[in-house]
Order: structure tokens, then sequence, then C-alpha cells
């Protein structure tokens, strides 16, 4: 289960075991029981983007694919790595060091990557590419950047794509969408 909430007040007891929230949500009888233990975690709601942003990305996707003749894997990268949002662990980017040629690694639909530096080490081509997160896990505004980006480079390549109140519609719809 995962509940919207907002904090109305905070105060700790002298085990500092006291936390009042005002949650949002319609919670039903039984759903929660008072004789269990729960895992409660606070962390800042954000709106995640919804279905529709995640397909029209991936049919715009497709559509440049085919008029760039390049493969769906290879373009998603490319736009992931010009408009999307780097991987991070502690706040600092993934850098993935592989022995796989970047003609390889772009085409992959499991990971996304793009090179960084290539370098040899005792003889052999290794090359260090900046791994981005899945489109799947984007938040609204990441998915916002990673469309407006995607639909201008549709816009140069002649490629139609909703209208600008269309889009501006699909991304008001964003904040009450579950995703």
């Amino acid at each position: 289960m995962e509940y919207k909430g907002r904090l109305k007040s905070f105060s700790l007891s002298d085990t500092g075991r006291v936390m009042v929230l005002d949650i949002s949500e319609i919670i039903t009888p039984g759903t929660l029981q008072e004789d269990i233990d729960y895992s409660i975690t606070i962390k800042e709601w954000k709106a995640k983007r919804s279905l529709s942003a995640n397909a029209y990305f991936h049919a715009l996707n497709d559509r440049l694919a085919k008029k760039l003749n390049i493969s769906m894997a290879k373009c998603k990268n490319i736009l992931i790595s010009r408009y999307g949002v780097v991987e991070t662990i502690d706040g600092e980017p993934i850098i993935y060091k592989s022995n796989a040629p970047v003609e390889y690694m772009i085409e992959l639909e499991t990971i996304h990557t793009m090179p960084v530096k290539v370098t040899e080490e005792n003889g052999k081509q290794v090359t260090f590419y900046r791994v981005y997160r899945p489109t799947h896990l984007y938040n609204t505004a990441e998915m916002a950047a990673l469309l407006d980006g995607t639909i201008a480079d549709c816009n140069e390549q002649g490629i139609a794509t909703l209208t600008p109140s269309e889009i501006e519609r699909m991304k008001s719809t964003w904040n009450t969408q579950k995703a």
C-alpha cells in the first residue's frame, strides 16, 4: 500500500515515537489493523508520469527511428541520453566500464548507456558508459523534459506530433493520473 499524505504536525516523545500525519487517501476499514507493526517511510511526494506520456514517447521514438533508418533501441538510447535522467548512486552518476563495443551497447533495451570515454587497457579497448534511468521510473517533470526534447527532434525531421495545445492538455492530466 502506498498513500499520499501531508505532514500536519510532528512531535517526538521522550522515546522518539510520536508523529502525526494527515493521510489524504481514503483508507477503507480493515485495510490497516491495530495489532500489526507497519514499516512507514516518509519521502517527498512527486507525481509519477502517466502511462499515456510514456506510450507517446515510445510512439514518437518509433517514428523517429524509422525516419532516421536506425533501430528503435538505438533511437531510444540516443533520446534518453540527450533528454533523460542520469542514473546515480548517492548522487554520483553511474559509470559502467565494459569491453562491449559501442555498437552493441547502444542497441540494448535492458540498460540505457552512452559512451563517455574509450581507452585501452592491456592491449584491449575498454569503454566507459554513462548509465541512464529507464523511462518507466520518471516523474512528471523528467518525462516532460524527455518528451519536449523528443518532440523537438521529431519536428526537426518533419515528423508530425501532437499540437502544442494537445501536449499541454496531456501534461495537465499528469498530476491527476496514477501511473
